[in-house]
């Protein structure tokens, strides 16, 4: 089975990829992770994501076909993240089989990436996680800091660029016949995954 995974910064899609990876039992491959990997050694890469633009497609390509060598059962979790990304895949034989799209309200996106901290591996939303240590994660004890990429110019040119995106790749797909699922992502985290599940439940059998 292969999915992807799209809804806009802030949208919640990487706590939904994280509880639908465990459930179907999926290789998990988010290009944000792949590209935060780079950026302490990639300098051009750091300018690029410090300005919030994205990555030119041969870049992210590359790091998703280093990534998925040999791997049948997939969640792709922000990508394709263009019109030419998707038409790469499907050029390269990969089909999937649903795509997902959490919608939110621009208002709540913003809200949520303004109390988001974050350190290396994760993010953390500070609305909905009490901590113990201010700005300190409670498992690793590691700094949490705001990204970059989280202030609000910059938030709002994302989600430009993501909802000019988003409608071209769901053409692409749902022209060729893929199941598209639409989500409401305004909803609790629960509420969001079990919607989620059901839908897949209605064309799957053995979940």
């Amino acid at each position: 089975m292969k999915i992807i995974l799209l809804g806009a910064p802030g949208s919640g899609k990487g706590t939904q990829a994280e509880l639908i990876k465990k459930k179907l039992n999926l290789h998990h491959i988010s290009t944000g992770e792949l590209i935060r990997k780079e950026l302490d050694s990639n300098q051009e890469i750091k300018k690029i994501v410090k300005k919030g633009k994205l990555l030119d497609d041969e870049i992210i390509l590359k790091f998703i076909e280093k990534n998925i060598k040999k791997i049948n059962d997939i969640l792709f979790d922000g990508f394709p993240r263009t019109l030419n990304q998707a038409i790469s895949l499907t050029k390269k034989n990969i089909k999937i089989d649903y795509i997902i799209q959490i919608e939110i309200d621009e208002k709540n996106i913003i809200k949520r990436l303004k109390y988001r901290l974050t350190n290396k591996n994760k993010n953390y939303n500070i609305i909905n996680i009490k901590q113990k240590i201010k700005n300190k994660d409670d498992l690793t004890g590691e700094n949490l800091k705001k990204r970059n990429d989280d202030k609000i110019k910059i938030i709002k040119k994302r989600l430009l660029d993501h909802n000019t995106n988003t409608t071209e790749i769901l053409n692409w797909y749902t022209n060729i016949n893929t199941h598209l699922i639409k989500i409401n992502g305004n909803n609790n985290v629960d509420d969001i995954f079990e919607k989620i599940i059901n839908n897949i439940k209605f064309y799957e059998k053995n979940i």
